[in-house]
């Protein structure tokens, strides 16, 4: 079995979140990016929907880990 990935760190929107899903994380931690605002997860994951959408990915799985491939 792999070791699970989890993104932490840097997440304030959701490309920041597609990005540590192209790399396969399989979970995420959202912090700072909540301060003050706790709504603001649901404006990632909405930010996160609409990148999906303009890259045609019905799925998280669709693209996680597709990073990857490209990693010597």
């Amino acid at each position: 079995h792999a070791t699970p990935v989890i993104g932490i760190g840097g997440i304030s929107s959701g490309e920041d979140a597609a990005k540590y899903l192209l790399c396969g994380a399989q979970a995420m931690q959202v912090g700072t990016a909540l301060s003050g605002n706790p709504e603001r997860l649901g404006e990632i994951a909405t930010e996160l929907g609409h990148w999906m959408e303009r890259k045609n990915y019905a799925t998280l799985n669709a693209f996680r880990g597709n990073a990857l491939e490209w990693l010597p």
